[in-house]
Order: C-alpha cells, then sequence, then structure tokens
C-alpha cells in the first residue's frame, strides 16, 4: 500500500524532504481502506515489526506519531500522502502531529473539518488546457506533428472537455491511439457525439466512471436533487429556484447543496450554484436513466412515477420562474413609483434579482414549450417584455417572442399570437430586422382583424408606420400612421390616437 510516488521523490533529491510515505486510500471504491489499515501500512513501511504493531487503531496512531517525532528528533522530514479520501474519519488518525512532518491529502469531497490548509482543484484555463494536451502528446512521441497545430484547435478541443485534467488526459490517449487522427477530426467526433460522457472513454479511465464514484457516496435527498438540477433551464441556480425544484423549505435545501459542493459535483459563487458542463450531462443521463428505467433494465412502473414525479417538479420549477418574474416586473410598469407587490422592497432589488436569474427565465420558455407547458411559453415572454425593453436585450426578446408565437398558432391561441407578433416586430425594429419585422406586424395585424380588435390593430400600424420610417420608407410610413390614426379615432381611443398623432408629425 505504500510507495514513494514521484513528486516526493523529486522533492527528496531538493532536499525539501527526507522521504515519504504513500497510501491509496480507495475512498469511493466498495472496500475503502480504514484508518487502522492504514495505520499498519505506515508502520510497517516506518520499519517497525509486524509483532510490535498494535490491534487497536488507537494504539496504532499513538506509535505511529512515536516514530514521526523519533525521526523529527534526528532531523529527518517526511512527506506524508493519503490519496483518494473519502471522509475526515478516514484521515484524521494519519495526522502526524507536530510541524515536521507534512500530510497532503487528496480527496473527491472538501474536507472542512480536518483545520488543514485547502486547495481546491479547478478546471484549467484554455491555454493551460492546451498545453496539457500538448505535453501529452509529446510525451509519447516527440515527433507528433499534432502537437505542433495552431493553438485554437487545441483549445476547441479542449473547450468541448469543459477544461477538465481527466477528460482532457482521456482525449490526448485517444488521439495517441490513432496516430492517423487529426485535432480536428477528433474535436468534430466530440462535438457531434451523442454523449459526450461515452465518448470520453480510453479503455482504462472514463469521466462518466469517475463522477459515478462521488455520486454512489450521496444521501438519497442529495442524489435525488442532483438529478433534478438538470431540470434547471439555465447555467446556475438560485436558492428559491432550488427550493420550488426540491419542492423542500429553503433552509433544508442549503443544507442539501452544501453537500453537493463538499462533494464537487456543484460549484458555490455568490449564492448561486452551478455545474460543470460534463457533470450537467451526466446528471441528465441520471434523471433520464430514473424516469425510463426499462430502457436500462429497471422496473416500468416506478419509471412512469418518477417521470411523472419529474415533470412535477419542473412545472413547479416553471412556475416559480414565471410568479416571481411577474412579481420582479411589476416594478417596472408604468405604476413603478408606487410600492408594487410581491417580494421585492423596490426596483432596484427586482431587477438584481431579473438579471441574476435572465438566463433562467428566457430558457424557461424553451424549456416550457420543449414540454409541453404551453400556458408558460406563451405568458412568460409576455411577463418579461418590460424587463427585456427596459435592458435593451432585443436579441433575447426576440428569441422568447418568437417561441411564444409558435406555441400560441399551434395551440390556436389567436388573441395570444397576435399580441406576441406585435412584440415581435417591436423586437426586430429595435435591432433593425426590417423586413423581419414587417412580417411580424403584418400577422399581428391580420390576426387583430380577423378577432374584430381595431384598438390593438391600432397599435400594430402605429408600430409598422415607426419602423417603416426608421427602414427610409417615409411614403409607406405616413400611410400606416394616417390609418392607425383613423383606427384609434373610431375606437375612441385618445391616448393610443394621441401617439399615432405624434408619429405621423414626424414623417408628414
Amino acid at each position: 500500500m505504500c510507495d514513494i510516488p514521484v513528486p516526493a521523490a523529486q522533492q527528496t533529491e531538493a532536499g525539501y524532504f527526507d522521504g515519504s510515505l504513500f497510501i491509496d486510500l480507495h475512498g469511493y471504491d466498495e472496500s475503502p481502506v480504514g484508518a487502522g489499515q492504514a495505520l499498519e501500512a505506515f508502520l510497517r513501511a516506518l520499519g517497525v515489526a509486524h509483532d510490535a504493531i498494535p490491534e487497536a487503531a488507537e494504539e496504532r496512531a499513538a506509535l505511529y506519531r512515536s516514530e514521526l517525532a523519533a525521526l523529527a528528533g534526528r532531523g529527518r522530514r517526511l512527506l506524508i500522502v493519503a490519496d483518494n479520501a473519502s471522509s475526515a474519519d478516514q484521515v484524521r488518525p494519519l495526522l502526524p502531529g507536530g510541524d515536521a512532518h507534512q500530510l497532503l491529502i487528496t480527496s473527491r469531497h472538501t474536507l472542512a473539518t480536518l483545520n488543514a490548509r485547502l486547495l481546491d482543484l479547478g478546471v484549467l484555463t484554455p491555454q493551460a488546457a492546451a498545453a496539457l494536451i500538448r505535453h501529452t502528446l509529446l510525451t509519447a512521441d516527440p515527433t507528433d506533428r499534432r502537437a505542433a497545430g495552431t493553438g485554437t484547435d487545441l483549445e476547441n478541443l479542449a473547450r468541448l472537455c469543459g477544461y477538465l485534467p481527466l477528460a482532457l488526459h482521456i482525449t490526448a490517449a485517444l488521439l495517441i491511439l490513432e496516430p492517423g487522427k487529426t485535432v480536428a477530426e477528433l474535436t468534430a467526433e466530440l462535438a457531434t457525439a451523442q454523449s459526450r460522457l461515452s465518448y470520453l472513454d480510453d479503455g482504462d479511465r472514463a469521466v462518466r466512471a469517475s463522477f459515478d464514484l462521488s455520486y454512489r457516496r450521496l444521501p438519497s435527498d442529495h442524489a435525488a436533487l442532483f438529478r433534478q438540477l438538470a431540470l434547471n433551464p439555465g447555467p446556475d441556480i438560485g436558492l428559491g429556484a432550488a427550493a420550488a425544484l426540491a419542492d423542500c423549505p429553503q433552509p433544508a435545501v442549503r443544507v442539501t447543496l452544501r453537500g453537493l459542493v463538499q462533494a464537487h459535483l456543484l460549484n458555490c459563487a455568490d449564492q448561486r450554484w452551478s455545474m460543470h458542463d460534463l457533470v450537467r450531462d451526466y446528471a441528465t443521463e441520471l434523471a433520464h436513466r430514473i424516469s425510463r428505467p426499462s430502457q436500462h433494465g429497471g422496473d416500468e412502473q416506478a419509471g412512469q412515477e418518477a417521470a411523472t414525479e419529474q415533470t412535477r417538479l419542473h412545472r413547479r420549477l416553471l412556475e416559480h420562474y414565471a410568479a416571481t418574474a411577474a412579481s420582479a416586473c411589476a416594478h417596472l410598469g408604468a405604476q413603478a413609483a408606487s410600492p408594487a407587490s410581491g417580494e421585492f422592497a423596490d426596483r432596484g432589488e427586482a431587477l438584481a434579482w431579473l438579471d441574476d436569474e435572465r438566463a433562467n427565465l428566457t430558457g424557461s420558455v424553451t424549456a416550457a414549450a420543449d414540454a409541453g407547458h404551453r400556458d408558460i411559453a406563451v405568458s412568460l415572454p409576455v411577463v418579461l417584455y418590460d424587463y427585456l425593453t427596459w435592458r435593451g436585450y432585443y436579441d433575447d426578446l426576440i428569441s422568447v417572442m418568437t417561441t411564444a408565437c409558435r406555441v400560441a398558432h399551434q395551440s390556436g391561441a389567436l388573441a395570444a399570437e397576435a399580441g406576441a407578433s406585435n412584440n415581435l416586430g417591436i423586437a426586430l425594429s429595435e435591432a433593425s430586422r426590417y423586413e423581419e419585422a414587417f412580417r411580424a406586424y403584418e400577422r399581428a395585424h391580420d390576426l387583430f382583424a380577423s378577432l374584430e380588435n381595431d384598438k390593438e390593430r391600432g397599435k400594430v400600424l402605429n408600430g409598422l408606420g415607426s419602423a417603416l420610417r426608421e427602414s427610409g420608407r417615409p411614403a409607406e410610413a405616413l400611410k400606416a400612421h394616417q390609418e392607425a390614426v383613423a383606427v384609434q379615432r373610431a375606437a375612441g381611443d385618445l391616448r393610443e390616437q394621441a401617439a399615432a398623432l405624434n408619429n405621423l408629425s414626424l414623417v408628414s
């Protein structure tokens, strides 16, 4: 079990340590190495006779520290490496005592209770990731021309690996196994692979297997939330949304999230939680497997129940985003000067939440459409209209309104499609995509005409006129505004009539 690792040997040659001890604790295997076993191995490596090693782990720990103290007394220093630990209890008895010797522990978990310095090894930078692939290729074959390729090619490959060291080593190994394959070819294969996790397997190492080691040790509630988080439509999630997704109180969910961070399956920054891209792929696969066990040799009825529950929680999450967005956007309307109802104290707080959740909110529209929640897919874009125009996010507005138009059309909701088409025309005009805007306005005009809603039809004509004027077609703009004035006058809407007259004056 004990060995001298290469890094420790290098440090010994440099004179920093006089020797080293190493043990792989197999913390995530079915039978991890216990503290007593590790102490026995270390004591043997330190020269203690087998019959002199006590049976009790506490006595072994005491003898271990005595032996280390004796070495320190002779001026000798050891580097002790406890690799692949899964808990603080597994390594706490291995602490050397005193300052002469150093214990280096590696773990998939953050062992925060050891009162030790923590060094979190995250993903590499794009440049460092490309350099790792290049170095691995040249180590295997110093003449490998692929290592001399452009940095862009290697960085594109590294990006698909999520800059994860294990994935980078595997892709380098795949290149080594196929000397005739170019970096660009491997990148294309990985980009189009049905499952990146299945592709990232060199026969000896696999990214999925690495994630399995961490996942299998999760408590059931932690594992459930981990799978559920794959349903979140954006790149990160806040505590409120996580609680809605888990259908649990926020304090309980915070504890579970903390456990997933400790297991390095989640990252946390500024009270928001996110997954590495490959970890998210893994969580998505697990959620799919749970809801479709018959495809994996599981119980079909249990799978149907799991799928139903997953659908319920997904709907609950989307409803949370829609309801909270409505509360936040209430601070942005014409009456926003007075306190708005809901959970936000003021406009600044509401805008901060909307900014944080922007990707989730726009993603929720697509997710709702894909999941068949047509009411949310149609209504949420309307809720977001004020915010997206307030911030000038017209590309986002075009995206969500396009989805709303499609879903409303499929549902036969003519009024909703008409409103979404008008909003889409406004967004396209703001983005100077005038030809597309004209088509959206025309669709809205025709629908409102069929619904005999002249007030809204007049608004569409007014917007169309503005788009025609801005695109350099004043004669057509004049005609549209004149018609808008006539329609609003007949409808008796003084406010919209005034707006149309104002626009008419700009082209007269």
